[in-house]
């Protein structure tokens, strides 16, 4: 696609803000060692932004216990709790800690506002860290992580209810691209960023991360 001269690709580099990266480790981390145990646990927490992105905070602990707590633009309010296999909740923070979380950065960040911003935490053995993600600035695989806690938990439920109920308002489907929902394949999700991204860079000359 060509916008005048200019190539759409060539804008969507332009349009880029570069990230912010904050409180890094001075070197490599491999994290607490030992194998992940029932009460070792992994959480996520979505803020709101300037719109209808859903806020809330899900944790999922070695024992495959789920906490949730919403609190705005969800169909659940407040505390819920379910239960999910304890092999796949050790497997994903374990998954975690070998992918490099402690040698993230404490903050990503890029010069913009009105975005949700995105806190991933992990606990093993007592000793924590938490990854701050605004904009989608953090690394890729971070996003991935976010959305794997979101799939695990199966937060879509509690994110709008019966899913025979739900409804299709644009808003609320354009903030949820980001977001796990079961049986939404990679290929429907690239399709609708794509969309998103090429209303967002011809309106507003912004660049968000894919």
């Amino acid at each position: 696609m060509r916008i005048g001269a200019v190539s759409f690709a060539a804008i969507v580099m332009l349009g880029c803000r570069p990230a912010i990266r904050s409180n890094c480790p001075a070197a490599m981390i491999v994290g607490p060692s030992g194998p992940i145990g029932d009460g070792d646990s992994i959480s996520l927490k979505r803020t709101l932004c300037f719109g209808s992105c859903p806020a809330y905070a899900v944790g999922i602990q070695g024992n495959g216990t789920v906490n949730w707590e919403g609190e705005g633009y969800v169909a659940i309010q407040g505390k819920a709790v379910s239960h999910v296999d304890p092999a796949k909740a050790k497997g994903l923070i374990e998954s975690a800690r070998e992918d490099g979380f402690w040698s993230l950065c404490g903050e990503y960040s890029r010069s913009e506002t009105d975005d949700p911003d995105y806190f991933t935490t992990v606990r093993i053995h007592g000793e924590s860290k938490t990854v701050s993600n605004y904009a989608n600035a953090a690394p890729a695989w971070v996003g991935d992580l976010e959305n794997r806690i979101d799939l695990l938990a199966d937060t879509h439920r509690w994110r709008h209810g019966d899913p025979a109920g739900e409804l299709l308002d644009p808003r609320v489907m354009s903030s949820e691209i980001y977001l796990a929902k079961p049986g939404v394949t990679g290929l429907m999700r690239a399709a609708a960023k794509k969309s998103k991204l090429r209303s967002e860079v011809v309106d507003y000359g912004r660049c968000w991360a894919y």
